[in-house]
């Protein structure tokens, strides 16, 4: 080989040497952007869970809506403190926790809650307590709580972002509609449509978007006895915890109350689980079951 192929040759190395390092240091530089990235987009999207005051070492699991709703349950809770010394709201923050351990709707937890409304009116914990009184009464003494959340406790707070007011007139709409009331109802939904679009429940699903639901459930109330329909209820949010009997649990309860409301809410689930001729059957049992709607699916707000 003479000596100017040898140049030629070297000159071809060192250039092929000088690309390949700038392509390996632009491939680094761009790892390094990927990283980056994806720590703080991983931080942003990933929120510390938020403290409640009544469990300060344990922390829930909230939709963003649920946090940012939290935020109005502190800042009524620092306005009682204005109002009320730091020590007497932290008294009743205690009051409305040891009664809230005990057994839903047992004497001795009806008694402690109307204990509570009777020291310590005007108080946040106080409209929870009188919402809670509200659910675990009947009749006369169900609508008067329920009006005296909308009255006096409109603007309290569970730490959950349930609203009290606002729950109450749902919970009044859902008796309207079971009592074939239903401009009573639908005057109290579209008030929530229009004051408290917002607002939701225990869960976080919104209050506005639940009417269709609720009109549904009212009327599978006339069609079975309202302990089956609650015992539908029940078995639906058993069976749409994650388990290996997952599928039996909702197969059980398309069978065992058919034409409920949520039994075309499992049979729509156990579709989306099976394939081929097992999907198929499922999806044809919607239109022969019930008119269903998914209050799950459908409203949660994330």
């Amino acid at each position: 080989m003479g000596k100017g192929a040898r140049i030629a040759r070297f000159k071809l190395y060192m250039k092929t040497k000088i690309w390949v390092s700038i392509v390996l240091v632009i491939l680094l530089a761009n790892l390094g952007i990927l990283l980056t990235y994806v720590v703080v987009h991983k931080q942003k999207i990933t929120p510390r869970k938020p403290q409640t005051r009544q469990s300060a070492n344990q922390t829930v699991q909230w939709t963003p809506r649920q946090r940012t709703l939290h935020e109005q349950f502190e800042n009524r809770t620092t306005q009682d403190e204005k109002i009320y010394t730091k020590k007497k709201a932290q008294e009743v923050e205690q009051l409305f926790e040891d009664a809230n351990k005990q057994k839903f709707g047992s004497p001795e937890q009806k008694k402690n809650l109307q204990d509570m409304v009777r020291k310590f009116p005007g108080l946040n914990r106080t409209g929870c307590a009188v919402l809670y009184l509200g659910m675990m009464s009947k009749d006369n003494e169900r609508t008067r709580y329920f009006q005296d959340c909308v009255d006096k406790y409109n603007d309290c707070f569970f730490s959950d972002g349930a609203q009290v007011g606002p729950y109450a007139r749902l919970l009044m709409a859902q008796d309207y509609l079971s009592q074939d009331e239903a401009e009573k109802a639908k005057a109290l939904f579209d008030e929530l449509k229009t004051n408290y679009p917002d607002a939701i429940d225990f869960k976080g699903f919104v209050l506005a978007h639940q009417e269709k639901f609720s009109q549904r459930m009212a009327q599978d109330e006339k069609n079975y006895t309202k302990k089956q329909v609650d015992e539908a209820e029940q078995l639906f949010e058993n069976a749409q915890k994650r388990s290996p009997e997952q599928k039996a649990k909702f197969e059980s309860l398309v069978q065992k109350y058919p034409g409920l409301n949520r039994a075309g809410c499992a049979a729509l689930d156990l579709a989306y689980m099976f394939q081929g001729d097992e999907r198929a059957r499922c999806l044809e049992s919607l239109s022969s079951l019930c008119r269903w709607f998914l209050s799950a699916r459908q409203i949660r707000q994330t």
